[in-house]
């Protein structure tokens, strides 16, 4: 249902009359009531002005009267225009007196805060380079400690190793490395992981770590940058002296424990029980399988390094030729491998000795 106003026309169901002239109620409601505040605040005004005029009015002077007490004196007067006494000679010189000794008091207040500014500086200037330095570590310290370290000491890590690959089937994933805490989360799970790597990792953390207190104490970005620039300088430096080294004495018994580890193969199609030793010893499988441990584990293909691998999980071996793996505990663990393909596959055979 609709209504009809004579001055803004036709409008809806509304229960309190047309919104347009309830709208210039309001404001007309408002400027009344504005105009109410500026004459309330102008006649005080007014009053304070005239308040200020009789006072002005009984004290003309800039001297109190010593006779009737109203300010009414110029400098020097003889007599009072109020109360027509005489004023005393002394009077004049008490003030000058007076207004001399106010004047040295005065500039004693002024040479003393020159003093004790001029002393304060130093601290004044500590205390402002103490803010620009707080200000510094507050924009440095979340930037580093929460998100650089963690990259840092990943590829450190790798540049010292020369093996990425070990790294990061250790769980750090490329795609989480410039993540802001998924790096960290990453870069931890390898620490507390029992991966080959977990010391070098733990031992580069610290390093980085300490590098960057040093450089958030001293709260100056450049000597953090300096820092990190040598750091990478020192780190390259030590992979090429890695690279050229003798072999490693420790994957040379790694390499001699694959060639005498225990080889077993099977056919397409079937499922079998293999033992990983907690002797150290390793067991090969050779075949396309699949397969699925009862406990932790370490694994090795021929082309890639020594990982851990958890429980629970099923693993693809792809196009790897064979997989070699041992208990990760001092206890032997059954895994379960099934031989992938059809049954009207050749069987998969182990290389001859």
């Amino acid at each position: 249902m609709s209504h009809y106003c004579h001055i803004h026309g036709e409008y809806a169901q509304y229960h309190d009359g047309c919104p347009g002239c309830r709208k210039a109620e309001e404001r007309a409601e408002e400027r009344a009531r504005e105009a109410e505040d500026h004459a309330r605040e102008a006649e005080e005004r007014s009053e304070e002005r005239a308040r200020e005029a009789e006072y002005r009015r009984a004290n003309p002077g800039d001297h109190e009267c010593p006779s009737c007490l109203f300010k009414t004196l110029r400098r020097g007067a003889s007599a009072c225009p109020k109360c027509q006494r005489d004023v005393p000679k002394q009077y004049w010189a008490d003030v000058r007196i007076a207004e001399e000794a106010e004047a040295r008091a005065e500039a004693l207040l002024r040479a003393k805060a020159a003093e004790e500014w001029k002393r304060t500086e130093p601290e004044r200037l500590a205390a402002a380079a103490a803010k620009r330095r707080a200000k510094v570590f507050a924009s440095f310290w979340p930037s580093y400690f929460g998100y650089i370290l963690p990259i840092l000491s990943w590829q450190t890590c790798v540049t010292v190793r020369g093996q990425p690959g070990a790294l990061l089937k250790a769980g750090l994933q490329v795609l989480l490395l410039f993540c802001p805490v998924l790096n960290w989360l990453a870069y931890l799970g390898l620490i507390v992981s029992n991966s080959a790597d977990r010391p070098l990792a733990v031992r580069v953390l610290i390093l980085w770590a300490v590098a960057g207190l040093i450089g958030a104490l001293t709260a100056r970005i450049s000597a953090a940058v300096f820092g990190a620039v040598t750091g990478t300088v020192l780190v390259a430096m030590l992979a090429l002296l890695v690279g050229t080294s003798q072999p490693d004495p420790l994957q040379e018994a790694l390499q001699e424990a694959l060639n005498r580890a225990r080889i077993v193969s099977g056919q397409p199609g079937e499922t079998t029980t293999v033992v990983a030793p907690a002797d150290g010893n390793w067991v090969k499988v050779y075949g396309k399988i699949s397969w699925q441990p009862a406990a932790s584990i370490y694994v090795r293909t021929q082309g890639g390094s020594e990982f851990l691998h958890e429980p629970a999980k099923r693993l693809w071996l792809g196009d790897e030729p064979w997989l070699a793996m041992r208990s990760a505990s001092d206890k032997p663990v059954e895994v379960i491998v099934r031989f992938n393909g059809s049954a009207k596959a050749k069987r998969t055979r182990a290389p001859a000795r």
